[in-house]
């Protein structure tokens, strides 16, 4: 903006003024409104810094409790990684087991199915061994016996009175 030479200006408003004193005391009439204006927006700002300084409080104590937490789910959650490390841990070395237990029953299995077949051909054996023994035997039925009797001496006396030899343990059952 030009001015003329011999024009009074407020250094405030950088705007001519007609009373020289009023620019010296600084009360030109802009200024003037300006700092009327100035204080009621340094009131609001003052208001809003306010405002601003206790969000920031309470942004700076949301942030606290919101690291705690954070310390605090990061606890939980490595706790719960080595629980379940463990347990992983614990499943493969089950299933290690189970893999070897499985082997172990498997061979008692192959000789329990192979004992089984030696007991059955033994006792096939056997039963050949008793009917050819029995081949060989006489087997007397319906000798009348009392109490007390020596069934044995009666077996004997029989083959006695038969003329039958009986070698000294040949009655084996009676």
């Amino acid at each position: 903006m030009s001015h003329g030479e011999d024009a009074i200006v407020c250094a405030g408003c950088e705007k001519e003024e007609a009373d020289e004193n009023k620019v010296i005391d600084t009360e030109c009439s802009e200024l003037r409104s300006s700092v009327e204006n100035d204080k009621k927006a340094e009131g609001l700002i003052a208001k809003v810094l306010s405002e601003v300084q206790c969000m920031r409080q309470e942004h700076a104590e949301s942030n606290r409790e919101l690291r705690n937490a954070f310390k605090e789910l990061e606890k939980s959650q490595s706790f719960l990684a080595e629980k379940f490390e463990g347990i992983n841990n614990d499943i493969k070395d089950l299933k290690l087991g189970q893999h070897f237990l499985k082997g172990q029953v498997d061979e008692v299995h192959e000789r329990y199915e192979s004992v089984g077949a030696t007991v059955e051909r033994m006792e096939k054996e056997v039963d050949q061994h008793n009917r050819a023994n029995i081949k060989k035997n006489a087997v007397i039925l319906g000798v009348p016996a009392t109490k007390d009797e020596n069934i044995t001496a009666v077996i004997e006396a029989i083959a006695e009175a038969t003329n039958c030899q009986l070698p000294e343990d040949a009655v084996f059952r009676s």
